[in-house]
C-alpha cells in the first residue's frame, strides 16, 4: 500500500454518537489517487445498537451469597454447594533430571555470622579387616547336597553335571556383637563410651587428654599421636526364633553356562553364635596445634560374607527336583569389619547463615489430590 500522508484528505460525516458508531469505514471519502486502501476484507458491522455488557465478577468457591453473583454455568465436576475445593495432582512422570534445593546467595544483605561450639575433625584413619570362622557352615560332598530351593532361569541346563560359579551371597537377619580391644592414644588408655549400637554397627567416643608439643605449636603444626587397639572380637548370632534354631537364611546366586541359578538354604550359627577375632590395629593421628580438648571417635561397620564357594549342579531330568547342587570344598563364614577412627576437637567456629528461611517443595500426603491449605477450609 502506497500512501502520501501529507496529501491524504478524509471527510467524516458528522452526526450523533449513534450515527458515528454506525458509519461504515468504507464510506470515508478519499481524494482520488491520494491513498488506496484495500478494505474489502473487513467484516460487516452489526447494525443493532450495542448492548450493555454482562456483569462480570470473580466468585470464590466458598460463596456465602450465591445470588449476588450469577454464574451462567458450572464447570463439569464442580458443585458450588461444597465448601472444600481441591485439584487433582499431576500424574507421576519419569523425570531423569532434577533441580535440588537452591541456596540463597550469601551477601551482606541476607546473612549474618553465627558463633557455635562443635566438634571439628582433625584427622581420621580407616582400617579394613576380614576375619574367618574356624568351623565350616557349608560342608562338602554328600553331606551337603541341595535338591530343593533351587531356581534356574535363562537357558535350560542340559542333562549332566556342570560347574556352578557362585558370585553373590545374600543373608537374612542376623546380629553382630562387636567387642573392641583395649585402646590407647599416645600411650594413654582410653575409656570408650558407646554412642550408637545397632545389629551390625557400633560407635564409641573417648576423651583424650594429651597436649600438643610446644615445638610443633610454635610452627603452627600438629602433633603426631600413635593410635593402638588390641584384638577385637565379634560374635554373629541368628535372629531370635529362627527356624530351624541357630540358622541364618542364605541365598546363593551364581551361573552355570548361560543359566542363572539361585539356591535358598541356611547356615548354622551354632549355639552361642559364630566367633571371630581380628588382629590389633595401629596407626597415627595428627592432633591440630590449636585443639584445647580432643575426642577419639571409633565407628565400626560389619558385613557378613562367605569364603569361596566351589560347587557343581547336576540335571537329573527327574519329574520332581531335577537339579542337585553339591558343595566341593568346605565354606567358612567371613565377617568384613571397617573401623574408622577420627580425632575430633571441640572448637569455637564461626559460620555464615542466610537470614531468610528455605522454601521446601510440597509433596501431598494424599496421592490423588493436592489440597489447598490456604483456602476452602
Amino acid at each position: 500500500m502506497q500512501c502520501n500522508r501529507n496529501a491524504m484528505n478524509t471527510r467524516v460525516i458528522k452526526g450523533s454518537k449513534y450515527t458515528q458508531d454506525m458509519i461504515d469505514p468504507r464510506e470515508f471519502m478519499m481524494g482520488t489517487g491520494e491513498c488506496d486502501y484495500d478494505l474489502g476484507g473487513m467484516p460487516q458491522m452489526d447494525t443493532m445498537p450495542p448492548q450493555s455488557p454482562a456483569v462480570q465478577c470473580n466468585c470464590q468457591c466458598n460463596n456465602q451469597n450465591p445470588g449476588a453473583c450469577p454464574i451462567p454455568y458450572e464447570p463439569a465436576g464442580t458443585d458450588s454447594t461444597y465448601s472444600s475445593c481441591s485439584t487433582l495432582a499431576p500424574c507421576a512422570g519419569n523425570a531423569q533430571c532434577c533441580i535440588g534445593l537452591q541456596a540463597q546467595p550469601i551477601t551482606s544483605a541476607n546473612c549474618m555470622p553465627y558463633i557455635i561450639r562443635t566438634y571439628k575433625v582433625s584427622d581420621a584413619i580407616k582400617f579394613d579387616r576380614v576375619a574367618t570362622g574356624t568351623t565350616a557352615v557349608l560342608a562338602t560332598g554328600g553331606t551337603q547336597a541341595f535338591t530343593t530351593g533351587i531356581t534356574v532361569t535363562g537357558d535350560p541346563i542340559p542333562v549332566g553335571t556342570f560347574k556352578l560359579n557362585i558370585t553373590e551371597v545374600c543373608f537374612g537377619d542376623s546380629t553382630v556383637a562387636l567387642t573392641p580391644g583395649a585402646t590407647t592414644v599416645a600411650g594413654k588408655a582410653l575409656t570408650p563410651t558407646s554412642v550408637f549400637t545397632s545389629s551390625h554397627n557400633l560407635l564409641n567416643r573417648s576423651s583424650v587428654s594429651t597436649a600438643g608439643l610446644s615445638s610443633c605449636c610454635q610452627q603452627c603444626m600438629g602433633t603426631t599421636l600413635d593410635y593402638s587397639q588390641a584384638a577385637t572380637t565379634a560374635t554373629v548370632t541368628a535372629p531370635a526364633g529362627a527356624d530351624p534354631a541357630n540358622s541364618i537364611n542364605v541365598v546363593l546366586k551364581g551361573t552355570a553356562g548361560c543359566s542363572n541359578v539361585q539356591i535358598a538354604t541356611t547356615i548354622d550359627a551354632t549355639v552361642g553364635g559364630i566367633a571371630l577375632t581380628y588382629g590389633a590395629l595401629n596407626g597415627s593421628l595428627c592432633r591440630a596445634y590449636n585443639m584445647d580438648s580432643s575426642v577419639v571417635e571409633q565407628y565400626y561397620q560389619s558385613k557378613l560374607s562367605l569364603s569361596c564357594v566351589e560347587a557343581t549342579i547336576q540335571n537329573t531330568n527327574a519329574a520332581q527336583n531335577p537339579y542337585t547342587v553339591t558343595i566341593l570344598k568346605p565354606v567358612y563364614p567371613q565377617l568384613l569389619l571397617r573401623t574408622t577412627v577420627s580425632l575430633l576437637g571441640y572448637a569455637l567456629i564461626s559460620v555464615v547463615g542466610a537470614a531468610q528461611a528455605v522454601q521446601a517443595r510440597d509433596v501431598p500426603v494424599v496421592a490423588a489430590s493436592d489440597f489447598n491449605f490456604d483456602g476452602c477450609f
